[in-house]
């Protein structure tokens, strides 16, 4: 953006007349030149005196100096400092505020969720253990091998070591749950239908996963399967079999069944919420990220769309934290191709590496509609747009939170930066 800023002309005041007009305009002699002329008299001309000085005030001074310096600034702002909310040193952004370390500020669930291709998130689940009740992190997947054989797979991205530590309750008492996120991946339509026609394999669904989670000392699964489903009528019914089925029997075994649901989708409807609310599902998890730009540079997570998607479930206040809002620690970086925006996600690091980058501009944006920061970064090649959460912006999320009751869904820690925490 450009900014044009219009400086005041600092000019001396008007010089004093040499002589009143009107003895410039008058027709008429005075008396003393009549006299001269009636003796003849010639009186050589007098040149008129010089004007003063201009002088200039000192606090004209002092505002032309005021100027000069607000101009200076502007222009280190936009290339030096690149802007008042980033600070000379970027990674200041990665710092926490260690008062607010081991201190959990969100009164309800928090669920985070940790991935092996993300392994900072191992850390940052340990470091801010005391802000989470619930951590996911995603190992296991449940494969149909044939119509009666159902396995579990995914042991051996177990990180075992941290999950033994986990388990263990902080100096304050508090001990998170782990429910790691159950993905059933890789399936066909075929598959997903064959299943849901016949109760024998969904039993034999059920029976392998409460066993695994059960053995494995686990406190519940995050159940991933509503989001990779394009459910219409004809399957709502069995699928909401399926569900409560997979739900009573890690109930019965004394954990947590945690659905994960897409956002503003017909595939899942204040109906099947309702339907599934009461007794099957201790958790929503819903995935408000990841809001569909196609073509174009745009936010990660509008604001009123995220507010949308959980009022269309037209959940009771009473029972709304029961729903785990989802809230991306990650970010997306377009760059221009042809005749549309591509975006590449990024993480924290990438994120404080394009402000650290001297070769570039940087012009940040607030975007009041969606609330979120919009990051254009100009280089000497090519310009392209940054969409990445701040704390403004996950701020206001929480504040979100705190109107409509609900809980949060934290995709992912190895995603984020450790001063996010401090809201939590």
């Amino acid at each position: 953006h450009t900014h044009t800023h219009t400086l005041p002309l600092l000019t001396p005041p008007p010089y004093p007349s040499a002589m009143p007009r009107y003895a410039k305009l008058r027709k008429t002699r005075l008396p003393h030149e009549d006299a001269n002329a009636a003796s003849g008299e010639v009186k050589p001309k007098t040149a008129a005196p010089p004007p003063p000085a201009a002088s200039i005030s000192p606090l004209s001074l002092v505002i032309t100096a005021l100027l000069f310096a607000y101009i200076v600034w502007i222009a280190h702002d936009f290339t030096t400092r690149k802007h008042p909310w980033i600070p000379e040193n970027p990674r200041e952004l990665d710092e926490p505020d260690p008062a607010l370390v081991h201190t959990k500020t969100f009164p309800r669930a928090s669920l985070a969720y940790v991935t092996p291709w993300h392994p900072l998130g191992y850390t940052m689940a340990e470091k801010f253990k005391n802000k989470f009740s619930h951590v996911s992190p995603v190992w296991l997947r449940l494969k149909r091998a044939s119509p009666t054989d159902y396995k579990v797979i995914g042991a051996e991205k177990m990180n075992l070591a941290w999950f033994v530590r986990m388990q263990q309750p902080t100096p304050s008492g508090h001990r998170v749950k782990v429910v790691p996120k159950m993905l059933a991946e890789n399936w066909t339509i075929d598959e997903f239908h064959t299943m849901l026609q016949s109760e024998e394999e969904q039993r034999a669904a059920c029976k392998v996963v409460a066993e695994i989670i059960t053995s494995l000392g686990f406190d519940g699964i995050a159940f991933d399967i509503w989001i990779r489903l394009n459910v219409t009528d004809e399957w709502r019914e069995p699928l909401h079999r399926f569900t409560a089925m997979m739900a009573d029997g890690l109930h019965a075994n004394g954990k947590e069944f945690i659905l994960v649901i897409p956002p503003d989708s017909p595939s899942f409807t204040a109906d099947d919420l309702a339907r599934l609310s009461p007794t099957a599902v201790d958790y929503f998890s819903m995935n408000t990220f990841d809001y569909q730009n196609i073509g174009n540079a745009g936010p990660n997570a509008p604001l009123f769309w995220v507010q949308s998607s959980v009022e269309k479930l037209n959940v009771s206040y009473e029972d709304r934290p029961k729903l785990l809002l989802g809230l991306n620690f990650h970010g997306y970086h377009y760059k221009q191709q042809a005749n549309h925006w591509q975006g590449e996600l990024i993480v924290g690091e990438q994120f404080l590496e394009l402000l650290e980058d001297p070769t570039t501009r940087t012009v940040v944006q607030w975007d009041a509609r969606s609330g979120e920061h919009a990051i254009t970064i100009a280089g000497d090649q090519q310009t392209s747009i940054l969409y990445y959460p701040t704390k403004r912006s996950l701020g206001l999320r929480l504040d979100l939170a705190h109107e409509l009751n609900v809980g949060l869904g934290l995709w992912e820690l190895g995603q984020g930066l450790q001063s996010f925490y401090d809201l939590l």
